[in-house]
């Protein structure tokens, strides 16, 4: 059940397969387009283990989650969405926005989704 997943995280331990793995993920989920976060690890469970995906799934999530985005094309490209309200639950992807301007990226997301 695809349209429940409102969180994906995909790790991997070499950067070289980032871009295959997040096309994976959009493949299945892009109707779906979660909260999205993909970072490089030094190591996974497996020495092998090139890869791990973990989602979180909300039941009923795919008739009433509301997704947000920043309006950038990457978002389109591997499918998913700045963050996923469902209810009272908010998911926000992972973000590589300066440390500087984190905060301001929190005010202004919380002021266009009425968290606050």
């Amino acid at each position: 059940m695809a349209y429940a997943v409102v969180r994906s995280r995909v790790y991997v331990t070499d950067i070289g397969v980032a871009d295959a793995a997040a096309r994976a993920v959009a493949r299945y989920f892009s109707e779906a387009r979660p909260a999205s976060t993909l970072v490089q690890v030094n190591g996974l469970a497996r020495p092998s283990q090139l890869i791990e995906i973990e989602l979180d799934a909300v039941d009923g999530a795919g008739q009433s989650a509301k997704h947000f985005s920043s309006g950038r094309s990457i978002e389109d490209q591997y499918a998913y969405s700045r963050a996923v309200r469902v209810g009272d639950r908010v998911f926000i992807s992972g973000s590589t926005a300066p440390l500087c301007s984190l905060k301001s990226l929190v005010t202004n997301f919380l002021v266009s989704t009425k968290i606050q």
